[in-house]
C-alpha cells in the first residue's frame, strides 16, 4: 500500500487541532531498531522538505535572505514563506542563532520575541525595514594573545567567587563519553592536544597583577592525559569504581594561576570499552562550548587513525578577542537598556523559599549530589505539540511546571528562578569555546486559578522578556540591584531551570562507537538545579542538581516525580485551571489522608481534638524543627509555641476565650503566627482584617463581628476606626507571663472542639 505523506498529513489535520499535526511524515519500509530491539531514532532519516501543495517560494530579496539563514539554522533544504518557525523544529536556542546571523548578515536587530510572533518568513520580512531595527554589527577583530589580556564579565565573576572559595571544586565541570571499540590511545592524545591547539580557551590561566586577574594564553597546548585501568577488578564492580575515579577527577580543585584548566582521564573498562572525562573549570568553558569540543575531539580523533583530513575550519575569533571586545561594549553603555529592563523587573525580589530537610547553613556550602529521572517520548512529543500550537517552545512548558511546583511547594505566588542562555548572540561566536553563558532571572505570578492555556502564555511573555535583554551580564545586574548580603544564599536566584541544548555527541569516530555518559555532580552550584536533556530516545532526562546540607535524596526524588505529573497534567488538560493538576500520587495521597491524618487521630475524643492541642504537640515532638520562615526570620516550633502561650495568656487577662473573637489586623511578618496561634490557645476564634482594605468595610466586619478584643501595630491602628481601642502588639509586654502551655484551667471556660475557630468575611459571604 502505498502512503502520500502529505494526503496523510493533511487528513490528520482535518480531524486533530493544530498543536497534534505532525509536522512532517516519513514514510519508511521498516522502522530501524537498535541491538534492545528498541527503535534507533538516531537511524530515522531526517524529513525532507519539498515544494509540496501549499509551499510559497520566497518572492522579495529580505523574505529570499530570510529563508536561506532559516534553511542554514533549522538543517532543511528550503523554507517557504509560509512555513511555521516551530514546524520546522524552532525553538530558543535556534531563534537566537537565527537572530545573530539576521544581524551579521542584514545588519537589523530582531528579538526572540519576533520571531516568536512572526512565525512566517513572511510576516518576518517587513520588521527589516523598520529604521529602530537597524543595527550594524561590530565586529569582533583578534587581538595579540599576549599576557595581560582583560577577563570578560562572566570570567571575572568566577574568578572572584574562586578567591573567596580557595580552591572550591562548584564550578568543575565537563563532559563524559563512552568509548566503544578498538581504542588508540597515543591518537586520542595527539587529538586532544590538537583540540587545545585550535581554541586558546583550552590554553589559558589567569595570573593576578594588583590584585586584577589578567587572561594568560599559552603558545603551545598542554592538555594532560591521565589514565586508569579497572579490568582487574570483578566485572559486577567496574562500573562503579569508574564512578569513582571520575567523581575524585570532578572533584580535585583547579588552580587557575597554575593552570592546567582542562584535564583528560581516560578510565579502560574493558580492552574495547573505554571513558573518557574533560574536566575544565567553568572560567573556560560551558554548555555549548561541550558540544563544540566533542564534535571537533571526534573529527580530530578520525583524522588521526585514518590519515584523513579532520574537515574542521579554523576559529577566525578566539576567546579572548571576544573579552576584548565585550569591555569595549560595557564602557560604550550598549548593554544601558537591557540593565534598565532588570532594574525594574527585579525590583523587590523576594527569596524562593522551598522547604528544605535540614536548617540551611550560615555559610552556603556546596556538598552536592544530583538525581536522574527520566521523562519519556510519549509525554515530551505530547509536550512539545502542545507548544507548537501556542506559538511557544518546549522549555516554555518545562518552566511553567516548575514554577507551578515551586509555588506550591513554597506556599508563594511571585515565584522567581535563574536559567542560562547561550550568550552567543553572534555567529561568529558559534564555534568558540570558552564561558558564553549568561544567567538570567524568570519571574513571574503563579495563580492556580487561570487554565493551563493561559499559564502557558503568562509565561512565554516572561521567557521572550527575559531572552530579549540577555545582553547584560548577570554579575551587571546584581552589581546594579546590590541585593542585601546573604552568605547562605546565590543573589537573586537560588534555583535554575534549564534546556540542555548542547551539540549532540557524534555517535562514532575512527572505529569507534561514542556515547555522552552521565556526569557526576558532586557540588552544587545553587540549592537546586533542574536540567532537561534530550535523549537519543526522543525522550528527556531531568536531572535534578541539589546541595544536600538542604535536601535528602528521597526528597529530590520526590519532587521530581511531582514535576512529572504537572507536566502530565499540563499536556492532558490545556483547558484546565492549574489548580486541577495533580501532583501527588495515589500513594502520596493515601499516606496524607490515612497515615497522617487518620480517622481515629480527626475525631474528638483521641486527646487532640483543638487546634491548641495539636499545635502544642507538635512542638513537643520537633521542638528544634522550623515552624515559620518569613524573608530572614525564622522561628522553630519551640520559640513560636512560647511566643504564642506568652501571648495567650494575656490575652485570656483581656477577656479572649471560647465564644469569643479576637480581630487581628496586623502586616505580614513572621510574628504573625504566633500571633494566630495565641489567640486559639487562648480559645478564642481569629477574625482576620486585612489593613488595606477600605475603611467602610473594615468597620462593617467589626461592628458586625464584635470582637472581645483587637490586635494591631502602631503602623496598621491607623486602618481601624475612631472609636476602636485596639492592643497594640508592639506596645504591650507579654514577657511577664509564663511561656508553657495553657489547659482549661487557664482559660475563661474549657476550650472545646466545636467551638468557633476563625471567622472569615467574603463577597460571597456577606453579599457587601
Amino acid at each position: 500500500l502505498a502512503l502520500d505523506p502529505a494526503a496523510l498529513r493533511a487528513a490528520v489535520a482535518a480531524r486533530l487541532p493544530a498543536h497534534m499535526v505532525p509536522a512532517a511524515v516519513v514514510v519508511l519500509d521498516r522502522m530501524p531498531l537498535t541491538p534492545q530491539n528498541k527503535i534507533d531514532r538516531r537511524a530515522l532519516p531526517a524529513p525532507e522538505r519539498t515544494a509540496a501543495a501549499g509551499h510559497l517560494a520566497p518572492r522579495t530579496d529580505e523574505e529570499r535572505a530570510l529563508a536561506a539563514i532559516w534553511a542554514d539554522v533549522l538543517g532543511v533544504d528550503e523554507v517557504g514563506v509560509t512555513d511555521d518557525f516551530f514546524d520546522l523544529g524552532g525553538e530558543s536556542i535556534l531563534a537566537a542563532r537565527t537572530l545573530s546571523r539576521i544581524r551579521d548578515e542584514l545588519g537589523v536587530r530582531l528579538t526572540v520575541r519576533d520571531v516568536f510572533s512572526a512565525r512566517t518568513v513572511a510576516a518576518l520580512a517587513p520588521l527589516l525595514a523598520d529604521p529602530s531595527a537597524a543595527a550594524p554589527a561590530e565586529p569582533i577583530s583578534p587581538v595579540p594573545h599576549a599576557d595581560g589580556l582583560p577577563l570578560s564579565s562572566a570570567q571575572r565573576r568566577l574568578w572572584y567567587l574562586d578567591e573567596l572559595s580557595a580552591g572550591g571544586t562548584e564550578y568543575n565541570t565537563g563532559v563524559s563519553l563512552r568509548l566503544r571499540g578498538a581504542l588508540d590511545p597515543a591518537a586520542l592524545h595527539r587529538s586532544l592536544q590538537r583540540l587545545a591547539a585550535r581554541h586558546a580557551a583550552l590554553r589559558t590561566t589567569f595570573a593576578t597583577a594588583d590584585g586584577q586577574a589578567r587572561q594568560r594564553i599559552a603558545a603551545e597546548p598542554d592538555l594532560p592525559l591521565r589514565t586508569a585501568d579497572v579490568r582487574d577488578l570483578p566485572a559486577e564492580r567496574r562500573a562503579a569504581a569508574a564512578e569513582d575515579l571520575l567523581t575524585e577527577e570532578l572533584g580535585r580543585p583547579h588552580d587557575l594561576a597554575a593552570g592546567p584548566l582542562t584535564r583528560a582521564l581516560l578510565v579502560r573498562l574493558a580492552d574495547e570499552d573505554h571513558l573518557l572525562l574533560l574536566a575544565q573549570h567553568h572560567i573556560v568553558t560551558d554548555g555549548w562550548s561541550v558540544g563544540i569540543l566533542t564534535r571537533e575531539l571526534a573529527a580530530l580523533y578520525h583524522a588521526e587513525t585514518t590519515g584523513e583530513p579532520d574537515g574542521l575550519a579554523r576559529p577566525g575569533v578566539q576567546y579572548p578577542d571576544f573579552a576584548v571586545w565585550e569591555g569595549r561594549q560595557r564602557t560604550s553603555g550598549a548593554d544601558a537598556a537591557d540593565l534598565a529592563y532588570w532594574k525594574r523587573h527585579l525590583d523587590g525580589i523576594q527569596h524562593l523559599e522551598l522547604p528544605a530537610d535540614r536548617p540551611r547553613p550560615a555559610v552556603r556550602s556546596t556538598a552536592g549530589a544530583a538525581h536522574r529521572h527520566p521523562l519519556p517520548a510519549e509525554l515530551v512529543d505530547r509536550l512539545r505539540q502542545l507548544a507548537t500550537g501556542r506559538g511557544t517552545t518546549v522549555f516554555t512548558l518545562y518552566a511553567g511546571a516548575a514554577a507551578l511546583l515551586f509555588a506550591r511547594y513554597s506556599g508563594q505566588r511571585d515565584i522567581a528562578f535563574g536559567t542560562v542562555t547561550t550568550g552567543r548572540g553572534r555567529r561568529d561566536l558559534e564555534d568558540v569555546a570558552g564561558f558564553f553563558a549568561n544567567t538570567v532571572v524568570l519571574r513571574g505570578e503563579v495563580d492556580e486559578r487561570a487554565s493551563v492555556d493561559r499559564f502557558v502564555e503568562t509565561m512565554r511573555t516572561t521567557v521572550l522578556d527575559a531572552f530579549a535583554h540577555d545582553g547584560v551580564p548577570f554579575d551587571r545586574v546584581v552589581e546594579e540591584l546590590a541585593p542585601p548580603r546573604d552568605p547562605s544564599r546565590t543573589p537573586l536566584a537560588q534555583v535554575l531551570v534549564v534546556q540542555q541544548t548542547a551539540l549532540p555527541v557524534p555517535p562514532s569516530a575512527g572505529g569507534l562507537r561514542l556515547a555522552e555518559h552521565p556526569l557526576p555532580r558532586p557540588a552544587a552550584r545553587f540549592d537546586l538545579v533542574l536540567e532537561f536533556t534530550p535523549d537519543a530516545d526522543g525522550g528527556c532526562v531531568l536531572t535534578a542538581e541539589f546541595n544536600t546540607d538542604l535536601f535528602e535524596p528521597a526528597t529530590v526524588a520526590r519532587l521530581t516525580a511531582h514535576l512529572h505529573r504537572l507536566l502530565e497534567g499540563m499536556a492532558d488538560g490545556p483547558g484546565r485551571p492549574l489548580a486541577e493538576l495533580p501532583m501527588l500520587s495515589a500513594e502520596e495521597q493515601r499516606t496524607l489522608v490515612d497515615t497522617w491524618n487518620p480517622a481515629a487521630r480527626r475525631s474528638a475524643g483521641t486527646g487532640h481534638g483543638t487546634l491548641p492541642e495539636l499545635f502544642h504537640a507538635q512542638a513537643a515532638r520537633t521542638p528544634d524543627r522550623t515552624a515559620v520562615v518569613c524573608g530572614p526570620t525564622r522561628l522553630d516550633y519551640a520559640e513560636a509555641a512560647r511566643r504564642a502561650n506568652r501571648l495567650a495568656r494575656l490575652l485570656v487577662a483581656r477577656g479572649a476565650g471560647p465564644e469569643t473573637l479576637v480581630a487581628l489586623c496586623l502586616p505580614r511578618s513572621a510574628d504573625l503566627v504566633p500571633v494566630l496561634w495565641a489567640v486559639l490557645t487562648s480559645g478564642a476564634g481569629y477574625l482576620p482584617v486585612d489593613p488595606g482594605y477600605p475603611a467602610e468595610r473594615v468597620r462593617l466586619m467589626l461592628g458586625d463581628a464584635r470582637p472581645a478584643l483587637v490586635v494591631a501595630t502602631r503602623e496598621t491602628a491607623s486602618a481601624l476606626p475612631e472609636d476602636c481601642a485596639p492592643l497594640l502588639l508592639d506596645e504591650c509586654d507579654d514577657a511577664a507571663w509564663a511561656d508553657t502551655e495553657l489547659t482549661d484551667a487557664d482559660r475563661l471556660r474549657p476550650l472545646l472542639p466545636d467551638h468557633p475557630a476563625y471567622v472569615i468575611y467574603t463577597s460571597g459571604s456577606t453579599g457587601r
